[in-house]
């Protein structure tokens, strides 16, 4: 009396997994890759980016890898995903998954962030072991040089706020002189003014159409600004 079956002990029964589906939409969103209702409602509810999406209870960060979604597994490790999170029939980590997906770009991404690569299954097994020999070198270094590369998805995401990558035709705000956008902005007003003012005489003739335009459906002006906007128009014939 007193005494417990030896099976209740053992380590797989370890292993406790929410399964609980509490907000369809977010589950939606996750399953389907999309990423702007994910913003959304993680915006509303920021408790939803570790809650279950599936019955065999998947994480947003689990999907994310398992569907190859980039965009979306860096948004969820930026903002507060429980990264070591376990889900699925195996308890994989996301790392697990990962390996079994040879998703090196993934596991990247896992390492920079810190995951536990540690961390086994209920199997007992950690994503290392679970990865093709093949790639296991290159999971290594992935993991020795993860501060390198969270440096290298830093100075990314700062290149693609950067004011630098702003241009207009061609010309970056932050790197042309001031003198030559000013000059082109004005040139262009002067043109959609031109054409703005033409159009404008053109509608309000007493006579609309020449005999000239009635024979070939328009005006010669207006062939004339037709062509102004053509780069060769010597192409044309």
């Amino acid at each position: 009396m007193g005494q417990t079956c030896g099976c209740c002990n053992s380590d797989k029964t370890k292993f406790v997994i929410d399964t609980e589906v509490r907000n369809p939409d977010w589950a939606d969103a996750v399953n389907t890759n999309k990423l702007v209702g994910i913003r959304m409602l993680h915006a509303q509810d920021p408790d939803l980016i570790n809650q279950p999406v599936d019955t065999e209870g998947h994480k947003a960060i689990h999907l994310a890898v398992l569907n190859k979604n980039s965009e979306m597994l860096q948004y969820l490790l930026k903002n507060g995903v429980n990264i070591n999170a376990k889900g699925g029939k195996q308890r994989n980590t996301a790392l697990h998954e990962a390996a079994i997906g040879k998703d090196m770009k993934a596991v990247r991404h896992l390492f920079s962030f810190g995951i536990d690569d540690t961390i086994t299954n209920i199997n007992g097994k950690r994503a290392i072991d679970l990865c093709p020999k093949s790639l296991r070198r290159e999971f290594t270094k992935a993991k020795t040089y993860r501060n390198k590369y969270r440096k290298h998805l830093a100075e990314m995401a700062h290149s693609r706020t950067s004011t630098n990558d702003i241009t207009v035709a061609g010309m970056s705000l932050n790197r042309t002189p001031r003198a030559q956008i000013t000059k082109y902005v004005k040139a262009t007003d002067h043109a959609l003014n031109f054409y703005r003012d033409k159009k404008k005489e053109i509608e309000e003739r007493e006579m609309a159409q020449t005999e000239f335009g009635e024979k070939v459906g328009c005006d010669v002006d207006e062939i004339a600004m037709t062509l102004q906007k053509v780069p060769d128009p010597g192409k044309l014939w």
